[in-house]
This record gives structure tokens, C-alpha cells and sequence, in this order.
């Protein structure tokens, strides 16, 4: 694998009391990662409304796995579109409440994986891998996810 050229950053947020916060995190990485554009995808935003992902939500926001985790599903599958619509090499993908306070150079540089993470603390068993830094090389692991969570809703 070789070194990614277009980076960004996203925090991806659901409800009104995320969008807030995530301005926080939007502010500390900018301050520290000035040379990277950061992103929040917000729900509510209009200009998601054609996304995909946001359809998606739509049409399936009451199946039982969806009421059990409603957002965690979607986080992965608005990413994946973001990197395809964007033509994203690299996504630093926050939760919208991550103060970030260092810059993220050294994780740029690693050219060994699909994606570098944080610990997940407090991960539920209905998403178990969730975590609030994720530096995503390529669109692989997102791939993987979104097959997996349809996989799931079509099986639950």
C-alpha cells in the first residue's frame, strides 16, 4: 500500500446535542491538524438528504436492530459514502465528542493497514466495534462493514 494524498477529517453527528459538540472537536483538530479539512456530517444537514446513507436510515429506522442502535450502523455507511463521493484516500473518522490534542502525522505515515483505532471503551454487543479515533486507509474496512450490518438487518 502506498502513502494516501487526499486526507480528511469527520465526525459524523445524529441529533442536535452531537452537532454541538462535535464544533468542539471540528475546532481542536483544525487547531492541531491545520493542513487537513475537517468535516461534520450531520443529519439534519439538507445537503445529505440525496446521500445514500441517509435514504437508508429512512427506510429502515424501525427495524428492531436499528431501535437497538440507531446511528452506530450508520456512522460506518455515511463514511464510506463520504470517501466515495469525496474520493478520499485517508478518512480520520472522531466521535463528534473527541478533543483532539496532537497531530495525527505519525498515524499518516503507517502504510501497513486498512485502519488504525483507538480502544473502544463502554462497545455494546450489538456494535461491538465502535470506537472514537479511526484513521481509515482506503474504503476496505468500510466495505467490509456496510456488508456486514446489511447482512445483519437481513438476518436479525
Amino acid at each position: 500500500m502506498e502513502k494516501q494524498n487526499n486526507i480528511k477529517a469527520l465526525a459524523f453527528t445524529s441529533d442536535d446535542r452531537f452537532y454541538r459538540i462535535s464544533n468542539w472537536a471540528k475546532n481542536s483538530f483544525e487547531y492541531t491538524n491545520p493542513d487537513i479539512e475537517f468535516v461534520i456530517l450531520d443529519m439534519h444537514d439538507k445537503k445529505y438528504e440525496n446521500y445514500n446513507f441517509h435514504k437508508w436510515h429512512k427506510e429502515t429506522k424501525n427495524h428492531v436492530l436499528r431501535r437497538n442502535n440507531p446511528y452506530g450502523f450508520l456512522k460506518y455507511l455515511a463514511a464510506l459514502e463520504f470517501i466515495e463521493r469525496e474520493n478520499v484516500d485517508t478518512l480520520i473518522l472522531l466521535g463528534a465528542d473527541v478533543i483532539t490534542v496532537g497531530s495525527f502525522s505519525k498515524a499518516l505515515n503507517e502504510i501497513n493497514y486498512d485502519i488504525l483505532t483507538s480502544f473502544d471503551i463502554g462497545n455494546s454487543g450489538l456494535m461491538p466495534f465502535n470506537p472514537d479515533v479511526q484513521v481509515i486507509f482506503g474504503k476496505r474496512f468500510l466495505t467490509d462493514c456496510k456488508n456486514f450490518f446489511l447482512d445483519q438487518m437481513k438476518n436479525y
